[in-house]
């Protein structure tokens, strides 16, 4: 049954490899905390019971969780009354310092090589944002026909 709700997620809903992987995985634990092998008996208070031990804890772990839950019930087995009354969890979101224009100049000011400084450059100037996930960090963003050309020379390996 998992690999059949796996194949949905990725061809049906469109999600990546990852959000698939990681609904699985989210979908056995609680298969396993049920210890149950007729999915049909599940009802609201197997999975009220089951979130109740995750309430405690990270929010984002809680909201993965019901993510998957939901995909799980609602759009695979079409029984979207089993988790459609459990809301989604309202982080308090951290606020992050952001760095003065003078510490900024003094850390581009402290960089040895052109091409540290272009991509310092291109980084505070862009909206440049690193996301690290199974691959390493990856970089993404949108770069104007300008910003390319003036980065090529800098990244050229000729």
């Amino acid at each position: 049954m998992l690999r059949r709700f796996g194949e949905f997620c990725l061809v049906d809903l469109q999600l990546s490899k990852q959000t698939v992987k990681q609904h699985i995985y989210n979908i056995r634990e609680f298969l396993a905390w049920l210890k149950q092998e007729n999915i049909d008996t599940v009802d609201v208070e197997d999975i009220r019971s089951f979130l109740l031990n995750l309430k405690d804890g990270n929010p984002y772990t809680y909201a993965n969780m019901l993510k998957a839950l939901q995909r799980f019930f609602s759009d695979f087995l079409a029984r979207p009354d089993l988790v459609q009354s459990f809301k989604f969890p309202n982080p308090n979101p951290t606020i992050k310092r952001v760095p003065s224009k003078e510490e900024l100049k003094k850390f581009y000011g402290a960089l040895k090589d052109q091409r540290e400084k272009a991509i310092f450059l291109l980084i505070t100037s862009s909206g440049l944002r690193r996301r690290i996930g199974n691959g390493g960090c990856r970089l993404h963003t949108r770069l104007t026909p300008l910003q390319l050309k003036c980065l090529r020379p800098l990244f050229s390996t000729t």
